[in-house]
């Protein structure tokens, strides 16, 4: 009986032992997963904030440019439309609804271009 006794205790020892060492093993494992992670992470962080911003920041301002160059050609536009209407006023000419149509159209282009480039907030790329 004592010999089956200290080969159940040898046995459980050994098993012990081994399941001890599974579990190092996993731990180690665990480890390494997370150091490949913490690398791959750490190239990740400077794609991101480095050429991943750059490029955010120049696709913003270049958004942001031609939303100002639209509404400069808008302004222009209404300003000249507006002489226009005026001149076929003084001069008695109906120019029906076809400068006014258009005038529409670019207030609503340039009531757009005003709201992206207050959205794009591209002040903060600068």
């Amino acid at each position: 009986m004592k010999k089956i006794y200290k080969d159940i205790e040898t046995a459980k020892k050994i098993y012990l032992e081994t399941e001890k060492s599974k579990l190092e093993k996993l731990e180690l494992s665990k480890i390494t997963d997370f150091n490949k992670l913490f690398e791959d992470a750490s190239k990740q962080i400077q794609v991101a904030e480095g050429k991943g911003l750059q490029n955010l920041r120049k696709v913003v301002l270049d958004v942001e440019s031609d939303f100002l160059k639209l509404s400069r050609f808008v302004s222009e536009a209404l300003a000249l439309a507006e002489e226009i209407e005026e001149g076929a006023k003084d001069l008695g000419i109906d120019l029906g609804n076809e400068i006014q149509g258009k005038v529409n159209v670019l207030k609503g282009a340039d009531a757009r271009a005003e709201y992206w480039i207050k959205e794009l907030n591209a002040d903060q790329y600068r």
